[in-house]
């Protein structure tokens, strides 16, 4: 039972003690009133007390309107429970993601390395197709789009990252002109 089920409980139950116990006030103070009435009298007392335990349809609707704003609180509280757990993870990819995508930058630097010496050109369109090709192999058509449209992107930084490196050597694109099919554009 989480936290918040058992603080309904137990206003509930303060709720209904507090009840009875002015219920049982209720009828002392009438019964203590009515000692010299006659016995008819104590037990119409007895009678009315008994009445007011009962809950009227007003007091039952309230209960229930209580009761399903309170499920309604414990949903939102369990939503952003499993929300926080999933967002927890999330962040944790995120971190290994960065890590990654870090490490594949300083590779793209050291293939811009290779490039310069050999004097090829930074994009290598066939290196980039077997990549996504070799990615999506077995993935749904959806999640093949999501994983081509990602490695787009990275293959534009990458590439953006290898004329970078490829113009502070003082190297052109008209010096590193040609496609290759040997090194990669990573």
């Amino acid at each position: 039972m989480n936290i918040t089920k058992k603080i309904l409980a137990a206003a509930a139950t303060l709720s209904l003690c507090l009840g009875l116990a002015a219920c049982a006030n209720s009828a002392n103070s009438a019964s203590s009133a009515n000692s010299a009435s006659s016995t008819n009298s104590s037990d119409s007392a007895v009678t009315e007390t008994s009445e007011s335990a009962i809950p009227d349809n007003a007091s039952a609707e309230a209960a229930s309107e209580e009761n399903t704003a309170s499920t309604a609180d414990e949903s939102e509280v369990s939503a952003d429970d499993a929300l926080a757990s999933v967002r927890s993870e999330l962040n944790s990819i995120d971190d290994q993601l960065v890590e990654l995508f870090k490490r594949r930058m300083e590779l793209s630097g050291e293939v811009a390395e290779i490039k310069i010496a050999a004097g090829l050109p930074v994009l290598n369109q066939g290196r980039e197709n077997e990549v996504v090709a070799r990615l999506t192999e077995g993935c749904d058509e959806e999640m093949a789009e999501y994983i081509a449209e990602l490695y787009a992107r990275i293959f534009e930084l990458s590439r953006d990252r290898q004329e970078k490196l490829m113009a502070e050597a003082g190297v052109t694109a008209d010096s590193a002109a040609g496609e290759s099919s040997s090194p990669e554009t990573d």
